[in-house]
């Protein structure tokens, strides 16, 4: 029985050697993710161009010189194309509109028509001086998407100018500022 009692003990303490051994190891999970995106900013790049008797560097237009001009004139629809050549939609966020002159009777005589030329719909057809008050004139956030192009046929008329309108000058100017 003494040798079963030493193998019994020995028995014992090898199964005590191993329990100790497993009570001592652990296990630690490590993981990780990762989420990443690159935002790159577009480019805003609008030109405008006019008639073939124009003049323009790309951001400013000049339409020809009319005059001397009577009491009743018109120069006819003169076509007026703003392209969108950068790569991100464009936004009309303002039109302003001065015209200088070196007599008054003559700026408040002259009458304005902006028409789209894809939808033939009057954005304003009356004095010029009431443009340059007009609040809305349905045109204001009007998109541009890059490669695309929004066009407006101008026309200044008159059709009786007063006496007092007489040697006078107006350069109207037109100013359309784009978000995008």
């Amino acid at each position: 029985m003494a040798r079963s009692r030493k193998f019994f003990t020995v028995a014992s303490l090898g199964v005590a050697s191993f329990a100790l051994i497993g009570a001592g190891a652990t296990a630690t999970f490590n993981d990780a993710v990762q989420s990443r995106q690159q935002i790159t900013s577009g480019t805003m790049n609008l030109t405008i161009s006019g008639p073939a008797d124009s003049w323009t560097n790309g951001k400013m237009l000049t339409l020809r010189d009319i005059g001397p001009v009577g009491s009743t004139f018109s120069t006819g629809p003169q076509l007026v194309t703003v392209t969108n050549n950068g790569n991100i939609t464009s936004a009309l966020v303002k039109l302003t509109i001065s015209a200088p002159t070196t007599n008054p009777t003559l700026a408040n005589g002259i009458f304005v028509k902006i028409q789209m030329q894809d939808t033939k719909a009057t954005v304003y057809d009356g004095p010029l001086a009431g443009l340059r008050n007009a609040a809305d004139l349905g045109i204001n956030g009007q998109k541009i998407a890059a490669g695309d192009s929004m066009a407006a046929l101008v026309t200044f008329y008159a059709s009786d100018l007063p006496n007092g309108a007489q040697s006078g000058v107006v350069t109207p100017t037109f100013t359309v500022d784009f978000t995008g």
